[in-house]
């Protein structure tokens, strides 16, 4: 099968091949080790005849002027332990193991994700986001999990066609909709940002940290959420905006920018609930910086999310994409050396299900974004196990949030508002 990139997809592949975006990493932990090489191995091959993004590869720069297309590979074209690297770490670092893996190249003209055992206790995932977003990598690791507790191959059930997002949804909003949109993006395109100007920075200037919220803690903080009429997401945010304000002293006039990406299967069709691919938008918060923590602002932002995700929101994402798709180069490249316009990002896929009555249990998981040029100054990605515990990752680039140390403040400032609530 082979057809044309779809918008989301090409945003996404044009963005790595300029070295704007780097790969995702996500990974689950377990109680006991696993030493049967063989299960993780078949685990891995039968979610690859299930997931057609798994079997995808790209033609960006196709001859006489064709769009770039995608090709979906057969099962038997490919053997999946090429994909399987074995590390077998005794010594568990993670944020040295997210430093290696963020630095790795994926071949655009090849499988674009592997799955990498850390030791007999982890497994990770890293892919690039073409025709992968955070819920397919919680799939695949959801899937392997699944596999292993049950080891028996499952009748293919998952969908195989792969359409392209602006497939499944409208890409044309309202008018006004679309001008008020257009004035919004128009507006924050002049502003100055905290953090450093667009720019290419090194490798070794990439760093991580890892907020662990234990199952007790995120119990405490789901009920105050529940009963504030806010959600995590939304706590989340509140909490960066007065540790981002008390670090860089903010003005109240200033309007931190976020942007919150948005998971579009809700929008689908059920059938699609499941099913892998790149099917997100995003909404861009603006608000004032505030050095003091308000839950009323948490609930106001959640009102907006859920207003801001509706059916003209992601017609006019996709659209702004689907018109951009001759000149995202020229438009990614002419950004280095400008302003940058979003701050911080917040993605959050949520708390996840993982077995609970096999011989092997997930005790945690996380997930983690790379460098990119175009990235926010400072990102934020979050995960949960159901009923369980949740990490936070902080990925920023030392020279863009204006060095190390400013960084360290921040992030000790975010952790003690957080103990504080």
């Amino acid at each position: 099968m082979e057809r044309n990139l779809g918008v989301f997809e090409n945003y996404f592949a044009v963005r790595a091949s300029l070295d704007f975006y780097g790969v995702v990493v996500m990974w689950i932990e377990y109680d006991i080790p696993i030493r049967d090489q063989e299960l993780i191995s078949k685990a891995v091959h039968c979610m690859v005849r299930d997931h057609a993004p798994l079997r995808a590869t790209i033609n960006l720069h196709p001859p006489d002027n064709v769009k770039p297309t995608v090709r979906i590979l057969d099962p038997q074209e490919f053997d999946v332990n090429d994909y399987i690297k074995y590390e077998m770490k005794d010594k568990l670092d993670m944020v040295s193991i997210l430093n290696e893996m963020h630095s790795s190249k994926l071949d655009p003209s090849g499988i674009l994700w592997r799955i990498v055992v850390v030791n007999e206790k982890l497994i990770a995932i890293m892919f690039d986001h073409t025709f992968m977003d955070g819920d397919s990598g919680a799939m695949a690791l959801q899937y392997i999990d699944k596999y292993i507790n049950n080891p028996t191959e499952p009748p293919l059930s998952v969908d195989m066609t792969m359409k392209p997002l602006e497939d499944l949804i409208r890409i044309n909003g309202p008018l006004m909709y679309n001008i008020k949109e257009i004035w919004n993006d128009w507006m924050s395109s002049g502003r100055k940002s905290m953090f450093e100007d667009y720019a290419v920075t090194s490798n070794d200037e990439q760093r991580w940290y890892i907020l662990h919220i234990d199952k007790e803690r995120v119990v405490e903080l789901l009920q105050k959420c529940r009963s504030n009429g806010a959600t995590l997401t939304t706590l989340f945010h509140t909490i960066l905006v007065n540790a981002l304000s008390i670090t860089y002293n903010l003005d109240s006039k200033y309007l931190i920018e976020c942007a919150i990406p948005v998971n579009l299967r809700r929008k689908m069709s059920s059938e699609y609930s499941q099913v892998m691919g790149s099917f997100i938008s995003a909404y861009t918060a603006h608000t004032p910086a505030t050095t003091k923590f308000d839950w009323k602002m948490c609930k106001d932002l959640k009102h907006k999310l859920t207003d801001a995700t509706g059916k003209d929101s992601i017609a006019y994402k996709v659209g702004l994409l689907y018109f951009m798709s001759n000149k995202l180069e020229k438009w990614m490249s002419d950004k280095i050396g400008k302003r940058r316009s979003t701050d911080t990002e917040i993605t959050n896929v949520g708390a996840k299900k993982f077995q609970t009555d096999g011989t092997y249990t997930v005790i945690d998981s996380g997930f983690s974004q790379g460098r990119g040029v175009l990235n926010p100054g400072m990102a934020l990605s979050c995960i949960g196990v159901a009923g369980g515990s949740v990490n936070i990752t902080f990925c920023y680039t030392s020279s863009i949030v204006k060095g190390d140390e400013m960084a360290e403040k921040f992030l000790s400032k975010f952790q003690q508002i957080l103990n504080e609530i």
